[in-house]
């Protein structure tokens, strides 16, 4: 039970046991109740060091260090953070030693030009200057190949792909798979991209009823 007397209970304090209060805590009270805790945290119930507890979040009398990374410094598909499944990666690598792989999903509309300003662009930091051949190929479930394009560097962070309507309009209304792989002068090839194609059907062929 809290201690109680009448300068307290003028005052309207209420105070805890000091049994309750830890020993390391501040004394408390008032002039007629000095008080200080006689608790011991210890085992189950020990109060975590700050370097255990999530930045900004109090422990004690601190406060916690921890700070998590972005989902985009982790690993995809890899859960962190409370019970390992609170965030989870998006970062996207390729295993092969001196490359990384773009992950990125396009889409287009059948029957459309996408030329200049309106290439089809893939940016990342992982684009080297090389030399050699670009090639661009969209494939569907059945690995049917529908389009074969050659892109082109604009720099070094940014690959283009333009196309006609002539291709385009050639090209089912559907899901594919796509590819962008290089091909160096000595016959080194490595998949720069890859990812899912959207193509929307052509408004020629829409029924207008």
């Amino acid at each position: 039970m809290a201690i109680v007397n009448s300068f307290a209970v003028f005052y309207g304090a209420n105070y805890p046991l000091e049994s309750n209060v830890l020993d390391t805590a501040p004394t408390y009270g008032d002039a007629m109740n000095v008080l200080n805790g006689t608790y011991v945290a210890g085992g189950g119930d020990a109060i975590p060091a700050a370097d255990d507890v999530r930045d900004g979040i109090a422990t004690g009398q601190t406060v916690g260090t921890i700070e998590l990374p972005d989902a985009g410094e982790v690993l995809l598909g890899v859960g962190y953070g409370a019970q390992g499944t609170e965030r989870t990666g998006t970062l996207v690598v390729n295993n092969s030693a001196g490359s990384s792989e773009l992950q990125k999903d396009i889409a287009f509309n059948a029957g459309d030009d996408y030329l200049g300003v309106n290439a089809i662009t893939w940016e990342s930091n992982t684009f080297a200057p090389m030399d050699g051949t670009l090639y661009f190929t969209l494939v569907d479930d059945q690995f049917v190949e529908w389009l074969n394009a050659s892109p082109t560097y604009s720099s070094q962070t940014t690959v283009n792909l333009e196309l006609t309507h002539e291709q385009t309009a050639e090209i089912p209304s559907d899901v594919y798979r796509y590819g962008i792989r290089h091909v160096d002068p000595s016959g080194v090839v490595r998949t720069l991209a890859r990812g899912f194609c959207s193509v929307a059907m052509s408004y020629a062929n829409i029924d207008p009823s």
